[in-house]
């Protein structure tokens, strides 16, 4: 069986396969297990997800209103894309061997970028960076009860 059961605080807290767990995780809990950082409240409505970040579009859910953004480092690519473009000021940059650590600043909005050592090599420090999120890769979870709102 390809099936995984994650066991938080001693309760079943996901269970399915791991890339299901791993992908979509249907808690914060989860997301933060799997060491999910980038973590935004925001509003949801009719495939656009509002926040800090200024508005970005994602495939409609069942899940609106207060909602949370999770979002994995790996799926913030640098330059421009055909939407989800974010204007972005370097804040750090480390270089993890197959991948180069990036922390961005976007508004008020600190998140983790996980690249390729070649598209990071020469990014200054305090730069201004274009970022793409493909709407595919954001994932939209309830707002749980001890998070604030924007």
């Amino acid at each position: 069986s390809d099936q995984v059961a994650l066991i938080l605080d001693g309760r079943l807290a996901q269970f399915g396969s791991a890339e299901s767990v791993f992908q979509r995780p249907r808690t914060l809990a989860v997301a933060r297990f799997f060491g999910l950082r980038n973590v935004v409240v925001g509003r949801a409505h009719g495939g656009v997800f509002t926040s800090a970040l200024g508005p970005l579009r994602h495939p409609a859910t069942e899940v609106e209103g207060n909602v949370t953004l999770v979002l994995r480092p790996d799926a913030i690519s640098l330059g421009p894309g055909p939407n989800n473009t974010l204007d972005a000021t370097l804040l750090a940059r480390s270089y993890m061997g197959t991948q180069t650590q990036l922390r961005l600043q976007v508004g008020a909005v600190v998140l983790e970028a996980l690249v390729p050592p070649d598209r990071a090599a020469g990014l200054a420090i305090g730069a201004a960076q274009q970022i793409h999120v493909p709407p595919e890769a954001i994932w939209l979870l309830p707002l749980e009860k001890d998070q604030g709102h924007d």
